[in-house]
């Protein structure tokens, strides 16, 4: 069985996240008996519809794929121009991140806490694949995303939309992340895994802020410092 990777997705929790998320599924997939049983014990299936092929795509047989997987023609990304930012509250903005399975946890954490966009580079960033969709636990589907040339265009359209423009950052210039106060609307900005945020993205950050630590740790993993910064403005810098 031949199909263009683009839009297959596998999984059974990856399944269970596009339908609760409502996306237009073309075909399910299926391998044994217990698997089809799974696929319509969803909520969803009937509903919306989708095609059920017994037998998996060839491309993803060394996949661990749990015997389901699907195909979308679901759009995640649209120009900058399309998305109403003053309809946003709290963005996200990757500068040249690039590890597929930092930027899944990523894309799973900005769900988890609250975040309703997603930006990157086109170029020299790690962007939404199967196996980023299997970091983010299938939560990429309930996620918008944006790729832009320059990330600083986005931060000169956010700006000008009101958003506050906060960096990430393990540098001496930096606030101590429970001293800042998040306010809103938000964009967090997180730099790559060996440069951090480039100087150029830096001088359009309103303020940087720090995560304390021990000294011998020196940094973060990315998307272990990007769980631990949202999760500050999901509670609002009150610490809970």
């Amino acid at each position: 069985m031949k199909k263009r990777i683009e839009g297959l997705y596998f999984g059974r929790n990856i399944l269970r996240e596009a339908l609760e998320a409502e996306v237009e599924i073309s075909e399910i997939y299926y391998d044994t008996d217990a698997a089809f049983e799974f696929i319509n014990s969803l909520k969803g299936v009937k509903t919306f519809g989708a095609r059920l092929v017994k037998g998996l795509p060839a491309i993803i047989k060394n996949q661990a794929h749990q015997g389901v997987a699907f195909w979308t023609p679901h759009t995640f990304y649209r120009p900058l121009r399309d998305y109403p930012l003053n309809k946003q509250r709290f963005v996200i903005l990757c500068n040249h991140v690039q590890d597929i399975h930092n930027f899944g946890s990523i894309v799973r954490c900005a769900v988890a806490f609250g975040a309703g966009l997603l930006i990157h580079e086109e170029k020299g960033s790690a962007e939404l694949t199967a196996a980023a969709m299997k970091s983010s636990a299938g939560l990429a589907f309930r996620l918008s995303f944006c790729k832009v040339e320059h990330l600083s265009e986005a931060t000169r359209a956010l700006a000008k939309n009101g958003f506050r423009i906060i960096g990430l950052d393990a540098g001496n210039n930096a606030q101590v992340l429970r001293d800042w106060i998040p306010q809103f609307p938000l964009a967090l900005v997180l730099g790559s895994e060996g440069e951090g945020i480039s100087v150029g993205i830096k001088k359009y950050c309103e303020s940087l802020v720090s995560i304390p630590m021990e000294r011998a740790a020196e940094s973060l993993n990315v998307s272990h410092a990007a769980a631990i910064a949202m999760n500050w403005v999901y509670e609002g810098g009150q610490g809970g």
